[in-house]
């Protein structure tokens, strides 16, 4: 494996054949035709390490990173990415991997955007892909951070294939192996026959379908008001267990996540990206009234108190006041350009 994939990305490429993931650095890379990149993510950090001095940059530069991964997930990419999910990964790790257009689950994958639990937003372009779950799984899954195993992340489509384990290493090698035609949609085919033969339909249900007629009906809702009545109303152990988890979140984050997941049912990954950036610099500014990041990390990962006092309740956030995180950016912190991203990875 080639160890952590936190944010920005180091050490997640590894080469299976000759020219893997070449020329790849932060947020431009060169592709060669027929070239296929292997992301291992077995284990990767949550989305918190942004740099205190300059967070809108350090985040700028990861989701430029995220930019050209989305780019390799379009058919017509002669750069196939192939991510496997053989372990925990959160935040940052995400965002590497679920854009691309092949991603592998193991018995071992957990998968989650736990964001509001920070103070934060499901970023790196996420609200793209979670806008677009069937169901309201989508919702579900970012306002509460909830823990998608295998069987949920193929139940929802995140997870193209499951390959347990121990045919993992077999998959690899005869991927390595491949010849791949020069067509990209050619290549698309030779790489799925490849993962087809070692797939697998995973053991267990997935709790997404087994609670999918609780999901829908709660988490499809205009305001996290609403769907927080519509939790409490429910007398299902998920939906008490689903409310109380919202109780224990950020107030801005909930908000802000639901409006972001609204937003991004029809934009594209690139101007989910460049909407993110905007969020992100507002979340963790702690001039804004309504920032909770500072709080979050400090009661989840610095003193581990779990017990964060939230800037504002529900009732005290206006829509004006979530509209003004989308707002464009001061002049002294630069919009996300992602002009030159598919250029660069066709040259």
């Amino acid at each position: 494996r080639s160890g952590d994939a936190g944010r920005g990305g180091e050490g997640v490429l590894r080469g299976r054949r000759r020219g893997v993931g070449a020329g790849v650095r932060a947020g431009r890379g060169r592709s060669r035709r027929g070239a296929v990149v292997v992301a291992f993510l077995p284990r990767a950090a949550a989305s918190v390490a942004m740099s205190a001095a300059n967070p809108a940059r350090r985040a700028g530069e990861e989701y430029r990173v995220d930019a050209s991964f989305g780019t390799w997930g379009s058919k017509a990419s002669p750069v196939k990415q192939i991510s496997v999910w053989d372990g925990i990964c959160m935040g940052g790790g995400v965002g590497l991997s679920v854009h691309g257009r092949f991603r592998v689950a193991t018995e071992k994958a957990v998968v989650a955007m736990p964001e509001t639990a920070i103070g934060l937003f499901p970023d790196v372009g996420a609200s793209h892909f979670l806008a677009r779950m069937d169901r309201a799984t989508g919702v579900y899954a970012a306002l509460t951070g909830a823990r998608l195993d295998a069987a949920d992340l193929v139940h929802a489509g995140l997870a193209t294939h499951y390959v347990p384990r121990d045919r993992l290493s077999r998959a690899l090698d005869d991927l390595a192996s491949l010849s791949l035609p020069p067509a990209p949609e050619d290549a698309d085919e030779a790489i799925a026959a490849v993962l087809d033969a070692h797939a697998e339909t995973p053991l267990l249900e997935s709790s997404l379908a087994t609670n999918a007629d609780a999901i829908e009906r709660c988490f499809s809702r205009d305001t996290v008001e609403d769907v927080a009545a519509a939790l409490r109303a429910s007398p299902g152990d998920f939906e008490r267990r689903a409310a109380d988890t919202l109780e224990a979140m950020s107030p801005t984050s909930l908000k802000l996540t639901l409006e972001s997941l609204a937003r991004a049912k029809t934009a594209s990954l690139f101007d989910v990206l460049a909407t993110d950036l905007r969020l992100a610099a507002r979340c963790c500014d702690p001039s804004n009234p309504l920032s909770d990041f500072h709080e979050g990390v400090r009661a989840l990962l610095v003193d581990k108190d779990r017990n964060p006092t939230w800037r504002s309740s529900l009732r005290d956030i206006r829509p004006a006041d979530i509209d003004a995180f989308f707002a464009p950016l001061p002049p002294a912190i630069p919009e996300l350009d992602l002009s030159d991203i598919v250029s660069d990875l066709e040259g």
